[in-house]
């Protein structure tokens, strides 16, 4: 679980990073407003 979690595990996370930063710039005008 250890070898498969650590490769799998990092790509995985990469595109999901890469989601949340592009979906957090997108949306930077709605939720930071509602968040400030």
């Amino acid at each position: 679980m250890s070898p498969p979690d650590g490769p799998a595990g990092r790509p995985g996370i990469s595109r999901r990073q890469s989601r949340t930063c592009a979906g957090t710039r997108h949306n930077s005008h709605v939720p930071t407003r509602n968040s400030l």
